[in-house]
Parts: structure tokens; C-alpha cells; sequence
């Protein structure tokens, strides 16, 4: 049977296409021994025949060529020569034969589906508008991670050179198919993405949208998952030197690129994956850029460790690590990845993908080239005190844990429009312990409605922690909130006369309800395994010690702050004992300032020592709490 593919369909991005068989040739003495037919045969063509009046030379011209398309995949008793006609003014090369089961010649890879589009770059302005209302105006705000105008300025670029850049891609590619350099020493390692993609890429097809990938990416992610690779261990050896730098010259010259570079799957495993891993460290910044990884790990990573801490029970823990499209902190990861440019996002995307189909590449060199780039390679002062090769692992993690709805919210089906919207915030269920009163909602209002029923579904997700004492604060502030917005959905419900659904059913005059949120009712108590009763004391003694750590840093803080005041007071009685110099003369609204100062340090540290006391207490209680469920 002939090799057929279905072009109708994507090709797998991560399986390289299978190839038939290559057929062996027939030897030269097989050739010459195999008994020819009459009417094949030139050598029955006599020298002196006149064609057309003019005298057949033997020439390369007329000799018969053989060649792997030539020969069928019989015995080679079956080859047949092309006859010689004595008619006609010229005399032609016959065409090759189309074997069936031959190798079939090299090409351009297939088109892509015509079904996919191509990936364009999103208006970041409602992506930050979305974001803003997702984001707790207290803790969280935009400027602390992002700069709004160099993210504007990105994408404003983008739009302007993006026929420009199709443009480019379209006759490089041409270029590269016709085999012309194009002389300007193009290299791919150590380049940006936003270029190399440019006249080193490839397109893959991923949720219904054409991405622009790197060729040399591409190519070794196909022959690692095709051959399921496993990291060697400590003590094997290393990849060849002189392989791995062939395979790099192949890969980073004109004008291919690799395209025709063959991988020898079988035997260089090792070289394949340290071309990968050498690739992606010699790019100049990391594929996840540092300001996009830090709003994930402290939006997306930190409030979801912080419900994971205190557990009491499995139920909760598959509960809390199930995510939906609904959740605060996956919505968020998801407009921060569309804020990403289009190569940085393409290659992400298609690099998750393969640590899903090797999950235990999280843990090694390439999962630090994507989130943290070279930096983890050749470890700088930055780099070692920010932290951010240790925080990658569990990043990676923790969006291999939810990619599944992230990649479904990135690349919605082809019959929903290209744009994202964001969809609304869900209230609170009505099982939900604390419901706080909403009003109607309006255009104008809805960003505003967005963070206070946030907060409301945040602490019913909270109360399961037991530092919910802490934010009994925050929690009077919401309930305060509501009691402001429901009174003055009243007074307007009196001013226009609008009904409300109290006098559709009484036909009374609407009044302020009392805000009051009811009561929660006592829950069952629920019963702890002997697991989970473990679980919770170690948890509970990481807390405790967290808090005697906290506690020694803050009185030592403390001491120190007091040494220093006594230090500076001691200073300004001897200026102010001394005799009025010039140069150490101190005006007395400069005094006054500094016993300001002395002051404001003063209520600041008895303020900071009231804090600990409370921590000290909550500890106290913790070890009261550990010792009950020990006995």
C-alpha cells in the first residue's frame, strides 16, 4: 500500500512523521547479470542510424540513469529501459517512474488545517481592566509587577509591524525552499524569539490557532516524546561534544536551519536533549518573561499555597487542587499569559505540552530554562536572591496541575470569536456561610461589584484556615461594605419608586432591611482520620515555629530600633549642650522635627511589639490546640 496522510487534519506537533521504509538498491553485478528484454535494450540501437537526418551520438545524454525513484520494488528482472523511438526531431530523458513503495522525495511540510487561524495579539487594555477587578485592591495591584505602559508599548509595536513581519516570514520560507541564502549571516542561538521566528520557524497548529515555533525546538521535542525520554542519572555518560556541536552548526546556520537536519533518534537521545536545553539557556531573556513569573507566583502560586496550609481533611485537599474556569487565581494566570508576546506565548504553550507528556522534565534543566532563563545557568547576585530557580519547580507545578482549563480559556473553540471576553464574577452560592447583599447590577458598576463579591467568596474559601481570626478586621470592613450598599439601594428604591420584589409580594413600602448577614448555621462536626489528625499537627508545628522565627526577628528589630533611639538621643542632648557653632548650631524647629521623628518610631515600634504579643498569643493557642488533639 502507498503511504498516505490524511491532510485534512493537523499532524501531532510533538510525533515526528513516520517515513516508509527505504528500499535496497539492486548491486551492480545483480544489475548486470539480470537478463533484459529485447524491446528495453539500446544496445540493439545501431551506431550508423540516422534520425531525422542526423547521427545518434552515445552520449551521458542517451545512457540510462538509475536512480532510487527509478526502481521498481521487484525483483530487478523486472527493470525496464526506456525504448528508443527512431521517430521525432529530438531525443528526451524519460521521466523517473513513481515507485509505490518507494521513499517518497523531500518536500515542504503540509499546510495546516484550513480550519486554523492565525494567533494575533489581544488589546491589553480590557485584559488589564479584567485583571484589576480580579486583583485585591489592598495587597494586590497592578504597577507592583507590571509596567503598563512598556505592555502598551509592545503591543502598539506589534500591530505595526505585523504585515511586515508575515511578509518576511512568507519569502524566507520561500527562500529556504529554493535552498538561497540570503547573505546576511542569520543565527538562531543566543537570538530573541521575536526574531528567529522570523526566518527560523516553523508552523504548528494548537487549539485551533497557527503558531510560529522555532525549528530547532520543534525538532528535538518531536524525537523526545517520540522516544519517551527519560533523564539519565547522575553517573551516566555525558552527550557527545563533537555530535552536539555538529547538531548546533546544523541548527543555527543558513539557509535551512535544521529543516533538513536528520536526527538519529536511536543513539542521540543525549545530544537531542542538551541541543534543547543549550537553546533555550542562550536565549536572551527567558520564554516566560520575570515580570509575567512574578505576578503568577505571587497572584496565582502564593493564595493558593496560603488555602493549602491548614487541610483537615482529603476532601478539601481534591477539592481545593480541582480546578474550573471560575477560579480567581486561574482567570488570572490566564489574562497574564495572554500580556505575553505572541512568540514567548506560542513557545510556552507548545513547552507545556510537553512536560504533560513528560511530566519529569518539571524537574530538570529545561523546565528552568522556560521560567527562569540563564540566570539558573550562571547563577548572579540578582538571580540567587530573588530566588527564582527554586520557585520555578513549583510553578510549573502548579500550572501543570490546571493547564487543562487554562489551555481550553487560551484557545476557545474556532466558532468563538478571536477576542477573549472575561466572564463575569460569579456570586456566591446560597450555601455559601457569609451572604453579603448585592444590587443591582449596572454598566457602570460592575467592576466595582467585582472586588466586593470576590472578597465575600474569598472568605468563605477561608474559613477552613485557622488564622481566620486575623482577618476578623478585613471581614468587619465587608460586612460594613454591605450594610452601606444595601441602605443606599433602599433610599434609591424610595426616591424613583421602583419595586422591589418585597412589594411585588406585599405591596409595602420598601424599608432598609437590616444588613446584618444571618447567622451561619452550626455545621456537623466532622470526624479526622488518624492521617489527617498527623497531617494537621505537622502543620501546625510549621506554623508554630514560622511564628517563633517571626517573633525572635521582630524583638531583635525591636532592640535594635531602641538601640538606636537611645543612640540618636544621645546625640541631640550633646548638640544641644554644646555652645551655638555655626556649622553645629541646631535650629529649634530641626529639634522639633527630631523629637517628632523620636516619636512617630516610638508609636511604630510599640505598635510593631502589640503585633508580635498577638502572634505570640495565636502561637500560644496553637500549641494548646496541638496538645488537645494529641491527647
Amino acid at each position: 500500500m502507498p503511504h498516505t496522510r490524511d491532510v485534512s487534519t493537523p499532524p501531532d506537533p510533538y510525533t515526528p512523521i513516520l517515513k516508509p521504509p527505504r528500499e535496497r538498491f539492486p548491486s551492480a553485478s545483480e544489475l548486470r547479470d539480470a537478463p533484459r528484454l529485447r524491446s528495453a535494450s539500446t544496445s540493439a540501437v545501431p551506431r550508423n542510424l540516422h534520425v531525422s537526418g542526423s547521427k545518434i551520438r552515445p552520449s551521458k545524454r542517451h545512457s540510462v540513469q538509475l536512480s532510487p525513484s527509478s526502481l521498481p520494488s521487484s525483483t530487478p528482472t523486472a527493470i525496464r529501459k526506456p525504448s528508443i523511438s527512431p521517430t521525432g526531431s529530438s531525443i528526451r530523458r524519460p521521466r523517473a517512474m513513481t515507485v509505490p513503495n518507494g521513499r517518497p522525495p523531500a518536500g515542504p511540510s503540509p499546510p495546516p488545517s484550513p480550519s486554523a487561524r492565525a494567533l494575533k495579539n489581544l488589546d491589553p487594555k480590557p485584559l488589564l481592566r479584567s485583571l484589576n477587578a480580579l486583583l485585591d485592591p489592598k495587597t494586590q495591584r497592578i504597577p507592583d509587577f507590571l509596567d503598563v505602559d512598556h505592555i502598551l508599548a509592545l503591543y502598539e509595536r506589534d500591530m505595526m509591524e505585523r504585515d511586515q513581519r508575515d511578509a518576511i516570514k512568507r519569502q524566507v520560507r520561500a527562500e529556504r525552499a529554493e535552498g538561497r541564502i540570503s547573505g546576511h549571516d542569520l543565527t538562531v542561538f543566543g537570538t530573541s524569539l521575536r526574531e528567529a521566528t522570523m526566518y527560523a520557524s516553523t508552523v504548528a497548529v494548537l487549539g485551533g490557532c497557527e503558531h510560529d515555533l522555532p525549528i530547532v525546538v520543534v525538532s528535538c521535542v518531536k524525537e523526545l516524546c517520540c522516544n519517551s525520554f527519560q533523564t539519565p542519572p547522575p553517573g551516566a555518560p555525558k552527550p557527545n561534544r563533537d555530535r552536539l556541536l555538529a547538531l548546533i552548526s546544523d541548527f543555527d546556520s543558513e539557509p535551512y536551519f535544521g529543516s533538513k537536519t536528520t536526527l538519529n533518534s536511536a543513539d542521540d537521545l543525549l545530544e537531542i536533549y542538551a541541543l534543547l536545553s543549550t537553546y533555550l539557556f542562550a536565549l536572551p531573556d527567558p520564554v516566560v518573561l520575570p515580570e509575567i513569573f512574578e505576578a503568577l507566583w505571587a497572584w496565582c502560586v502564593v493564595p493558593s499555597l496560603q488555602r493549602t496550609d491548614f487541610l483537615e481533611d482529603e476532601s478539601a485537599l481534591k477539592t481545593l487542587h480541582t480546578a474550573t474556569a471560575t477560579d480567581v487565581c486561574v482567570r488570572i494566570a490566564h489574562i497574564l499569559l495572554l500580556l505575553m508576546p505572541i512568540p514567548n506565548l506560542s513557545l510556552f504553550v507548545y513547552m507545556m505540552g510537553v512536560f504533560k507528556r513528560l511530566p519529569h522534565l518539571i524537574i530538570e534543566d529545561i523546565a528552568l530554562a522556560v521560567l527562569a532563563g540563564k540566570t539558573t545557568k550562571v547563577p548572579t547576585a540578582k538571580s540567587v536572591c530573588d530566588g527564582r530557580g527554586e520557585r520555578a519547580e513549583i510553578l510549573l507545578r502548579w500550572l501543570s496541575e490546571r493547564w487543562d482549563v487554562i489551555f481550553k480559556a487560551l484557545f476557545p473553540s474556532s466558532e468563538i470569536k478571536s477576542n477573549v471576553t472575561i466572564s463575569k464574577i460569579k456570586p456566591p452560592s446560597s450555601s455559601s456561610i457569609c451572604k453579603v447583599p448585592r444590587k443591582t447590577e449596572t454598566p457602570g458598576d460592575a467592576d466595582s461589584d467585582a472586588s466586593s463579591v470576590h472578597s465575600s467568596s474569598a472568605l468563605h474559601e477561608r474559613l477552613l484556615d485557622v488564622t481566620m481570626d486575623f482577618d476578623s478586621e478585613r471581614d468587619t470592613v465587608q460586612i460594613q461594605k454591605a450594610k452601606k450598599r444595601q441602605n443606599r439601594n433602599a433610599v434609591l428604591n424610595n426616591r424613583t419608586g421602583v419595586d422591589s420584589p418585597a412589594q411585588d409580594r406585599s405591596q409595602k413600602p420598601v424599608k432598609a432591611v437590616s444588613p446584618v448577614p444571618p447567622s451561619p448555621s452550626p455545621e456537623p462536626e466532622r470526624t479526622m482520620s488518624y492521617d489527617a489528625a498527623i497531617r494537621r499537627i505537622s502543620a501546625l508545628e510549621r506554623e508554630v515555629e514560622r511564628t517563633e522565627v517571626a517573633m525572635s526577628d521582630a524583638i531583635n528589630e525591636t532592640f535594635r530600633a531602641r538601640e538606636q533611639v537611645k543612640d540618636l538621643e544621645a546625640k541631640l542632648r550633646d548638640a544641644t549642650k554644646r555652645p551655638p557653632v555655626l556649622e553645629l548650631a541646631l535650629d529649634p524647629r530641626a529639634a522639633d522635627d527630631w523629637h517628632a521623628v523620636l516619636h512617630s518610631d516610638t508609636e511604630a515600634l510599640k505598635a510593631q511589639l502589640g503585633n508580635m504579643k498577638k502572634e505570640r498569643d495565636a502561637a500560644l493557642k496553637l500549641v494548646d490546640e496541638i496538645k488537645g488533639v494529641i491527647n
